[in-house]
């Protein structure tokens, strides 16, 4: 629910690691200056390359991702040939997510952008290397 981009390079000069993330309902300004800000991942500028697997984009205003052309975007929500939803997700309200951290600093616990049981994008990732559970791994941030 950012009002630019969700995730941006921000002009770095760099290699980027996206691995198993989720944008969602990004890009709110209505300022026509920062209309180019309305990405899900924005990932395009200078020579870097990017790596982005396992990302979920949805319900971004402009677009899900744009990256340079030598990116490489595998297994992701965009590029996948999977339609996201609302019913993949437990819920898409986001009330509780921006409350008190949990003892140990990890942000509070709540069903948001959480994948549903049965959802499409459940066991459709490939393996980076990261730990999880299932036959392969999900998409977006679960």
């Amino acid at each position: 629910g950012n009002t630019g981009n969700g995730f941006d390079q921000n002009n770095a000069d760099c290699v980027v690691l996206m691995y198993n993330n989720t944008a969602y309902n990004n890009g709110r300004l209505t300022a026509s200056t920062y209309g180019a800000y309305k990405y899900g991942y924005q990932f395009q500028y200078k020579n870097s390359y990017n790596i982005l697997k396992n990302n979920i984009a949805y319900k971004n205003l402009k677009s899900e991702c744009t990256a340079l052309s030598n990116s490489t975007q595998d297994h992701n929500s965009w590029n996948t040939g999977f339609s996201v939803t609302d019913s993949d997700f437990i819920t898409i309200n986001s009330g509780g997510s921006d409350g008190v951290r949990q003892g140990d600093g990890s942000l509070p616990s709540t069903n948001f952008l959480k994948l549903k049981q049965g959802s499409k994008l459940l066991n459709a990732g490939v393996n980076v290397g990261l730990p999880y559970t299932g036959s392969t791994p999900n998409l977006g941030a679960n």
